[in-house]
């Protein structure tokens, strides 16, 4: 007898479109190979001009804001965002400085408010209204912070952003019983918090985001997206990549030759026939 295996959907999502012309480059390579379904723009470095073709190029892409307050320079004057900036550099805090500070009052709403709408701004004059939101850095993912960024996109009609409850990748690579009950622990809090918590306040999401914890290697592994991944019940699953074309960048940070591996592999024919074979089909924020 013939099992009908369940269909998945997977959200192939790459972020920092806008962050420099070889990461843009690499993201229109894997839409234009039919591997991408969503990217979203960073509107305050030097390429994210070059959205505007987005939607005419690619017209199945869901583009999103990417707001960013954690690297660069902001849209507004340093001295009217004055409290988001370190001053010793006139950029933003990093993101731990900036949620720390966040959380200790130390950051300005007012200032805060004004740069992502300022921001929201300059991608709808770019590229219409987003399809979605998130943030630079994953700078929301603080009960706090998120609370203040999903408010606000609420407030100009960005009613989906991205789920943070764990589809794991196996192997789950932790090691130890304290690591095992840390993640335990985060995995319950994000199930609470993106599963019942934040779905009241309207706000849509894909039902999770692939996560795997191999320390000594963060390259996807394609095979492991179709064998290995744990579903549960989890119907549509975003999967975050960071094409890029070359490994140097002064922002790439860690991501440096792993930004190249994933532009080689979404952009391979290869990787699609596997997702085809493994009954996933690439959707788009629209699904939500």
């Amino acid at each position: 007898m013939n099992v009908k295996l369940k269909r998945h959907k997977l959200i192939i999502t790459a972020d920092d479109y806008g962050m420099c012309s070889i990461v843009d480059k690499a993201i229109e390579d894997c839409a234009r190979a039919g591997l991408l379904s969503t990217t979203n723009v960073i509107v305050n470095q030097g390429d994210y001009s070059n959205a505007k073709n987005l939607k005419k190029d690619f017209p199945n892409l869901s583009v999103g804001l990417h707001w960013n307050v954690t690297d660069g320079k902001p849209l507004n004057p340093c001295n009217e965002v004055s409290s988001l900036l370190n001053p010793n550099t006139g950029e933003f805090w990093g993101v731990a400085e900036f949620i720390s500070k966040f959380k200790n009052g130390k950051i300005s709403k007012d200032e805060l408010r004004k740069e992502l709408i300022s921001q929201y701004n300059a991608f709808k004059d770019v590229c219409g209204e987003p399809d979605y939101w998130n943030s630079h850095m994953n700078s929301s993912l603080d009960f706090k912070t998120f609370h203040f960024f999903n408010s606000l996109a609420i407030e100009l009609g960005m009613m989906k952003t991205r789920s943070f409850r764990r589809v794991y990748i196996q192997p789950i690579g932790l090691k130890g019983v304290i690591n095992h009950l840390r993640e335990f622990v985060k995995r319950l809090v994000l199930d609470c918090w993106f599963g019942y918590q934040i779905p009241k306040t309207g706000t849509k999401m894909p039902d999770g985001k692939m996560t795997h914890f191999n320390s000594s290697d963060k390259t996807i592994d394609i095979k492991n997206i179709g064998k290995n991944v744990k579903w549960g019940n989890k119907e549509i699953v975003e999967l975050v990549i960071h094409p890029s074309i070359s490994p140097d960048h002064h922002n790439f940070g860690n991501l440096t030759t792993i930004r190249v591996d994933e532009w080689k592999m979404f952009t391979n024919p290869v990787t699609k026939e596997y997702l085809q074979s493994q009954n996933i089909d690439i959707v788009n924020f629209d699904v939500i």
